[in-house]
């Protein structure tokens, strides 16, 4: 039932207009002056103002604007002998939705009350409809993320949004069990304590404090949970609607999915890469010059890439790469890979033709697309006399540039067929002597750095 306040100071308006409306289904309540009438919209509940704008004290345009600080969603009417077009203006101006002329009828008095609340449902079915709307596209770009810290970030930017929350934060269980913190947007670290306790009893909680209302939703697939995400509304602020709540649930509860469909997917490229990796092993493991030669590179692009204080993002691509970037040796006989004596141009094409055997491998595994580039190009040179592209230094990014030397480091610091290892004294001056032409300067000085 919705309820509805009126103020005047004649008893005659308000005995009325109460008898009118509360004998169309309303609850009313009446105030025969602004300050009464705050004390009574500052404990809340009421739907509808409708207001004298002559009283004393505080008059009834002065009530609207005090009236909307309390509670911006109240309805107001106001109720004046004095209208003008200019006070028509005025009032709405201030808030109100309409204004009734002294004396006024029943059927007018009804007509607007009632004209209000319609008004304020379409605006709240129109505010659902586009609540909807956005919840359908940020479910479709959840559905179709799977990167858990891009959909962290996707999912709270949304629900901020969708809530007008002040700050928030997502934290994601690791492979450990324990919860680590995706994304946040604002600071949060007094929350997590109660992260903590909303994972473990695997429902929302809420929590006031003097910094604001926060909310805690765990992100959770049957009984287990993958994440909580935290919103807070700040000192100011209103708290949690209802609708909020059930938008909030719906979101975390599309976001459970994503994250369960990106762990099973990283599961699948786990086992993709691992198969490969195996052949990878398989076939060092039959050439006792080469044996171990893709870990000690992966080992060294590592060692490399942490001095230059790569992105995680290029990190993972060496990972990926160094240990298949000689996977295409597997197309090539074992004869010309153990020959000692001087290869032939023919068997120099074989050997020079790897690294496409070895994107060509790899191509069909979509999620290798970039790190297969890394393995394209190991061999690639400064000067662009490298093969299989011929590409120069401008052309190759720094993971490729890190590859080749880590690379050219263990064949240079391993036995092979034709020849011993070098000595330390010797591998230096080769990097220095190729510094430019074969080998990114930038790199160069960083592997003699640790070779010193």
């Amino acid at each position: 039932m919705s309820k509805i306040l009126i103020v005047d100071d004649e008893d005659i308006i308000r005995d009325m207009a109460k008898e009118v409306l509360a004998g169309e289904g309303y609850e009313v309540i009446t105030a025969g002056d602004g300050r009464f009438a705050l004390s009574k919209i500052e404990e809340g509940g009421i739907d509808l103002l409708l207001t004298d704008i002559k009283m004393p004290e505080i008059d009834g345009m002065e009530l609207i604007k005090k009236a909307k600080k309390l509670d911006p969603n109240l309805l107001s009417i106001i109720m004046t002998g004095y209208a003008t077009l200019e006070t028509a203006r005025k009032a709405i101006r201030e808030g109100a939705y309409d204004y009734l002329l002294k004396p006024f009828d029943l059927i007018e008095l009804r007509m607007a009350v009632s004209k209000a609340f319609q008004r304020r449902r379409l605006e709240e079915e129109n505010a659902r409809l586009k609540q909807l709307t956005g919840l359908f596209e940020v479910s479709q770009k959840l559905s179709g993320t799977i990167e858990k810290d891009a959909l962290s970030n996707l999912l709270l930017k949304s629900a901020i949004a969708q809530t007008q929350a002040e700050r928030g934060g997502v934290w994601l269980v690791d492979e450990s069990g324990e919860m680590r913190r995706a994304v946040t947007i604002g600071d949060n670290s007094d929350l997590k304590k109660m992260v903590g306790k909303a994972a473990q009893k695997g429902r929302p909680l809420s929590m006031a404090s003097d910094e604001g209302k926060a909310i805690f939703l765990p992100l959770k697939r049957g009984k287990k949970v993958l994440g909580v995400m935290t919103l807070q509304k700040g000192k100011l602020g209103t708290s949690f609607s209802p609708g909020d709540r059930e938008l909030l649930n719906l979101l975390a509860n599309q976001a459970a999915v994503s994250l369960e469909n990106s762990h099973l997917f990283s599961n699948l490229q786990d086992a993709y890469l691992s198969t490969i990796k195996s052949l990878s092993l398989l076939l060092e493991a039959n050439d006792p010059y080469i044996k171990g030669h893709s870990q000690r590179v992966t080992e060294l692009c590592l060692k490399l890439s942490k001095r230059f204080d790569l992105e995680e993002k290029d990190v993972e691509l060496l990972w990926e790469a160094a240990p298949l970037h000689d996977i295409g040796k597997i197309a090539i006989s074992n004869e010309i890979l153990h020959k000692r004596e001087k290869l032939s141009p023919a068997d120099w094409e074989a050997i020079k033709s790897h690294p496409v055997v070895a994107d060509e491998v790899l191509a069909p595994i979509g999620f290798l697309r970039q790190a297969r580039k890394i393995v394209r190009h190991h061999h690639e040179r400064e000067d662009g006399k490298g093969y299989p592209d011929g590409l120069t230094g401008e052309e190759l990014d720094l993971p490729t540039k890190i590859i080749i030397v880590a690379d050219a480091y263990d064949a240079m610091a391993s036995d092979r067929p034709y020849r011993r290892r070098l000595t330390k004294e010797r591998i230096i001056e080769e990097f220095k002597k190729g510094e430019g032409s074969q080998f990114a300067p930038e790199v160069v000085h960083i592997i003699l750095e640790l070779l010193n």
